[in-house]
């Protein structure tokens, strides 16, 4: 007999949860489930690999294979995303009528949250940039299936490499951020022989993202940077902050 995952219920900015990838879109979609009264955040860290399809690409689900690959589909927009313990993952939860949402558009309601990791990460000894929309590019069309491959408005990135990455879902209950960002080397081989895509797409994967840890020339303190993001992220949605 199958089980849903398991959806915890604390809310409170204290620390990053340890889930799979399931468990992250469960918890995504049970806030999504009724309107969202107040702000709610999460960070994940995840115990095993798993790929996490964009709402574009679910109709690939069938035809891959789960038994080699923990694959899972998500509300939210974009491409394919490889998560495992290269990732640091956010969902934010906001209700529709939230400041943060206020007088910008659908891609410029992620400039708060790019702000707020490139602070996080320059705490941390990361230099990076929050691309506006004006400096963006597209991923080439061989790679268009991969979350990473190309630059949205806001997004981080260190020069041309992707740092971490955004997307969303709208809905009439409230609305959803998420994001993801790297923290060490990603398997991209991984992403390609999940999705079948040729194995030598890996290494323009690779060379079009870098991981934080590569960024600082150091392994990275993973809880420190955990900390830097939810100390503002509790200040941006004016939650308490940990004591």
């Amino acid at each position: 007999m199958s089980h849903a995952p398991a959806v915890a219920t604390d809310d409170r900015l204290a620390s990053a949860h340890l889930v799979d990838a399931a468990q992250e879109q469960a918890w995504n979609e049970c806030r999504l489930a009724t309107p969202v009264l107040a702000p709610a955040a999460r960070l994940w860290q995840y115990t095993r690999s798993g790929v996490v399809l964009g709402r574009s690409q679910h109709a690939l689900l069938v035809s891959l294979d789960a038994d080699t690959h923990r694959i899972v589909e998500r509300s939210a927009g974009g491409g394919a995303v490889l998560v495992g313990p290269w990732m640091l993952g956010a969902s934010v939860v906001l209700p529709l009528a939230h400041p943060l949402l206020q007088d910008e558009s659908i891609a410029d309601s992620y400039r708060w949250l790019g702000e707020l990791f490139v602070a996080a990460l320059a705490e941390n000894g990361v230099a990076s940039v929050s691309v506006p929309r004006e400096a963006t590019w597209k991923a080439p069309p061989h790679l268009a299936w991969s979350c990473f491959a190309g630059m949205s408005p806001w997004e981080v990135a260190i020069g041309s490499r992707k740092l971490v990455g955004f997307a969303q879902r709208r809905s009439r209950h409230g609305v959803l951020l998420v994001a993801g960002a790297l923290l060490a080397p990603v398997p991209w081989l991984a992403l390609c022989e999940a999705l079948r895509q040729p194995v030598e797409w890996a290494r323009e994967l690779a060379s079009s993202t870098i991981d934080a840890a590569a960024a600082a020339g150091r392994p990275l303190a993973v809880d420190a940077l955990t900390d830097s993001v939810l100390r503002r992220l509790a200040r941006a949605l004016g939650a308490p902050e940990r004591t």
